[in-house]
């Protein structure tokens, strides 16, 4: 019987890191797009083993995958985490720190889970997905958009961006069949 392994935290993908591959006898389950921000909700549904919606993909072993990575936690967020996790039956893998961020590496992370759980896991990415092209920019046509997809009385993505005069945007953006739908929202933390 696979182990359940939870990998929480802040995630993101640097393209210059490239790819690796989902170890032997291993799943590999991400719950948004690439390039998408996962709600803090959305996270906790699936720590508590709640979450109704689907995964965006789930990914066997030997297939490719991003190098993503994984930011830690600040402790409080850890714990809940962690309690969480616990509750359902399942491993937290997450890094805590009371201080400057530390990072893992998703192939890192797969090495340590396995060389202390065995050979069997079934991972799931309870982290964001965000595409590391702060520079370059892309909110307006939906890079790091929060999936809101979950939500039944949203059922989208908000879109962010800074505009003229560093004013920032936020708009909730539908697919209904073919038609594309653009609402204002209201201010985001």
């Amino acid at each position: 019987m696979p182990v359940t392994i939870l990998m929480h935290g802040h995630g993101t993908w640097l393209p210059r890191l490239g790819f690796t591959r989902v170890p032997e006898g291993c799943t590999f389950t991400l719950y948004t797009h690439m390039a998408k921000m996962m709600p803090a909700q959305m996270a906790k549904e699936i720590l508590e083993g709640s979450f109704a919606g689907e995964p965006e993909r789930t990914c066997r072993a030997g297939e490719s995958v991003p190098e993503l990575v994984l930011s830690s936690l600040l402790p409080a967020d850890y714990l809940a985490a962690q309690q969480l996790a616990e509750a359902r039956g399942a491993k937290l893998l997450a890094k805590c720190v009371d201080g400057p961020a530390q990072h893992l590496r998703l192939s890192h992370a797969f090495t340590l889970a396995r060389d202390k759980h065995g050979p069997a896991i079934d991972f799931h990415w309870v982290s964001c997905q965000k595409l590391a092209l702060n520079d370059a920019g892309g909110g307006r046509i939906g890079i790091n958009a929060i999936d809101l997809r979950s939500d039944p009385e949203e059922e989208g993505y908000a879109f962010r961006w800074k505009g003229g005069g560093n004013v920032v945007h936020h708009e909730l953006v539908r697919e209904t069949g073919r038609e594309r739908l653009v609402l204002p929202l209201p201010d985001l933390v």
